[in-house]
């Protein structure tokens, strides 16, 4: 069974709740059925704990058959595989010499939808973000303002993540956090890109993975480079310079030993250091058994 309620409290004086307005709506797969109940509730006192309410014919809309299986809802806003989210995204369309607060306004505009639509559009998602890339590259330009706009909401600015308090401040700072994360990651990248304003839609669209891509590539970015085995190298230059040794001169008081060669001008190798660790020896012991 697939199903959704939705319970609507009514107050005449913001504290007792007079009426309830309760929609129910589910689908049963089995029978490719759908039933739709409404009800009211209506009591001077309200008691959570009475059984509920026998509902009479008259609150019933009979099921309706179906010939195929219907298991998405006709009247969401993905109405199917062919619902167009496009529809969804407002049309906010900003001159160049927008002021900061405007710009703002807009990106804050188009995340509404996103939040209301729960993360199901992905081009509002895409044009919120590109608003607040926008945004942050005008916040680079005016400093003082936007730091104003930073003290009025509330939000720190942040030297290590400057796409942060971005992202908080178009999508609110009581956003899920792991999506502000991936939102300031995707900004950070198309600022390490070097992306125009304008350009960041056109950037998520060609990147393979789409915003997932976006947040992938700016965490490898930020991985540090693996430090150089500069120990390793020195020893192998010492080694490159050792004499031979001759494997009679090594010492008879061990039944074992682990010799290190090194591989010559000819193509054989002659032995040029004795290993003294005894734990490595017992290792090259056991793996040779």
């Amino acid at each position: 069974i697939c199903y959704r309620g939705i319970l609507m409290p009514f107050t005449s004086d913001g504290d007792t709740i007079d009426f309830i307005y309760g929609v129910i709506n589910w689908k049963a797969a089995e029978s490719h059925a759908e039933t739709v109940i409404v009800s009211a509730l209506a009591s001077d006192e309200l008691d959570l704990d009475e059984p509920p309410l026998e509902l009479n014919d008259d609150y019933v809309v009979q099921p309706a058959r179906r010939d195929e299986p219907h298991l998405v809802w006709d009247d969401g806003p993905l109405s199917g595989a062919e619902a167009n989210d496009e529809d969804e995204v407002p049309d906010a369309t900003l001159a160049q010499d927008a002021g900061l607060a405007d710009r703002l306004s807009a990106a804050r505009a188009t995340a509404e939808v996103v939040k209301s639509a729960d993360h199901r559009s992905r081009a509002a998602l895409y044009r919120a973000l590109s608003q607040a890339y926008d945004f942050a590259v005008a916040a680079g330009r005016d400093p003082d303002d936007y730091a104003e706009l930073l003290e009025d909401s509330g939000v720190r600015a942040q030297a290590r993540a400057p796409m942060t308090p971005i992202v908080k401040l178009v999508f609110g700072i009581d956003y899920d956090k792991t999506r502000l994360t991936e939102f300031a990651s995707a900004l950070s990248y198309a600022q390490r890109q070097g992306v125009a304003p304008g350009g960041f839609e056109a950037l998520v669209d060609r990147q393979p993975g789409g915003l997932k891509g976006l947040v992938a590539a700016e965490r490898q970015a930020r991985r540090p480079e693996p430090k150089a085995n500069n120990a390793g190298d020195a020893a192998r230059d010492r080694l490159r310079c050792a004499r031979p040794l001759a494997l009679e001169t090594l010492p008879a008081d061990e039944e074992f030993c682990l010799v290190l060669t090194r591989r010559g001008a000819d193509g054989t190798h002659q032995p040029v250091a004795q290993i003294a660790d005894q734990a490595l020896v017992e290792r090259a012991i056991r793996r040779t058994a």
